[in-house]
């Protein structure tokens, strides 16, 4: 068995979104159940008293329009939306509802960890807003497209509202990471993962292709898959048009850097070049784990080289991580290629904690083309100094002086030449 459940964004711990919420919805759905059990009891007995009246081991057999007639009176009916008895009302109450014991708990489950993760970007009454619209409308797509053998069988249960509150965190952390609990049988922990695409399409996919059944007659599974599929879909719209309505700006991660962002004023001598830089630091002050905004700032520092000094350079190598590197390897060799070919000084607190693994893997992208490896070597060279001893030294001696060779070699073609013949 193997378990798998987002725990939060990957944030600093000012940010970590707050337990409350989730506690509250785990709460909601309880006080749901138990208000809900003696009618859930009594639907339980009715549908089991159905099957010794009609003969048959299971009631969703067709079996004329007998069968749709005492499923009509069936108590659950009364409190949940079927195709052929709704309202609003209960629609909204469906999202609460569960048949058993068993349902609600995996659903509490998923409430926990879709609220809590949620909580880092929205507000409680907008998640709860989310999580109803969401799951009513997952719910009624399903209700009015599917193809039940009865169509007073009901839709029930929370699950459409969790893929609605997925389908929102994914608007709002796709470009980022998530930590993620996970449970083997020989080991547990704690493990984070990028929020990628090819992780929830995965999902979807396996949803609408298990929807797909619930388009021809007599689906006999008991999962709801064409309500998730409609709640994820359902809460990324509503999430997008939240966002646009809150103007948040793509390079902006948590709540508490919007907030700030939104009520953040203008200087009063403003600079092009430097206020903007000035901002983007104190965003990666609120929030160092925010790689977007790095790489926005990069980019904007290398478009305006001469015009940065050496203090904003020395703040930004502060939020230079390893994981930034691994992450985004391309971007960070080539700010250090450009860095260098200006003549600039890498910070040496920053040469200090990098790991040399990071160094092998910028080497990797900094290594072409050839004519710019002079600035490679002038990385290695400088790297080395700053870790004259120990392991790093011994392992760059060799990289050392295979990059020499290479740039004596382009500097002076003949002489390589004549040198490789003779080798010959």
């Amino acid at each position: 068995m193997i378990l798998l459940m987002p725990i939060s964004p990957e944030v600093p711990r000012p940010h970590m979104p707050p337990l409350w919420p989730a506690l509250i919805f785990v709460l909601f759905l309880c006080i749901a159940y138990l208000e809900s059990f003696s009618i859930i009891t009594s639907d339980t007995t009715y549908i089991e008293s159905l099957r010794v009246v009609t003969q048959t081991d299971d009631i969703y057999t067709p079996s004329g329009k007998t069968i749709g007639t005492y499923l009509k009176l069936r108590p659950l009916i009364k409190i949940a939306p079927c195709r052929g008895d709704w309202n609003i009302a209960r629609l909204l109450i469906a999202n609460f509802l569960h048949g058993n014991l068993l349902h609600l708990l995996l659903n509490l489950i998923g409430i926990f960890a879709g609220v809590r993760i949620c909580s880092t970007f929205l507000s409680f009454p907008t998640i709860f807003m989310l999580f109803v619209l969401g799951g009513t409308f997952g719910i009624s797509s399903s209700m009015l497209a599917s193809l039940p053998v009865s169509e007073f069988v009901p839709h029930i249960g929370a699950s459409a509202g969790i893929f609605a509150l997925m389908g929102t965190y994914y608007v709002y952390n796709f470009n980022y990471r998530t930590r993620y609990f996970f449970w083997f049988p020989s080991q547990q922990g704690i493990i984070p993962l990028k929020t990628s695409w090819f992780f929830f399409v995965d999902v979807i996919l396996l949803e609408m292709i298990l929807s797909a059944a619930q388009l021809s007659p007599g689906y006999f599974d008991g999962v709801d898959h064409m309500a998730h599929v409609g709640g994820f879909v359902s809460g990324a719209v509503a999430a997008l048009l939240i966002r646009k309505f809150q103007r948040w700006p793509p390079y902006l991660q948590t709540r508490l850097e919007y907030t700030y962002w939104s009520n953040v004023s203008p200087p009063k001598e403003y600079d092009r070049v430097h206020s903007p830089i000035a901002l983007l630091l104190h965003f990666l002050e609120i929030n160092p784990y925010n790689d977007l905004t790095k790489l926005k700032l990069l980019r904007l520092i290398g478009t305006c080289w001469d015009e940065i000094s050496d203090q904003e350079l020395d703040r930004l190598f502060t939020f230079m991580s390893p994981t930034f590197i691994r992450l985004y390897p391309a971007d960070a060799s080539h700010f250090i290629k450009e860095l260098l070919a200006r003549g600039r000084v890498l910070p040496h607190h920053w040469l200090a904690r990098t790991p040399y693994d990071s160094v092998i893997r910028l080497a990797h992208f900094m290594a072409n083309p050839q004519e710019e490896q002079h600035l490679l070597y002038r990385f290695v060279l400088e790297y080395r100094k700053v870790h004259s001893a120990g392991d790093a030294d011994r392992k760059l001696e060799f990289l050392v002086r295979k990059l020499s060779s290479i740039i004596d070699q382009q500097s002076n073609p003949s002489e390589a030449l004549a040198s490789e013949q003779k080798q010959r």
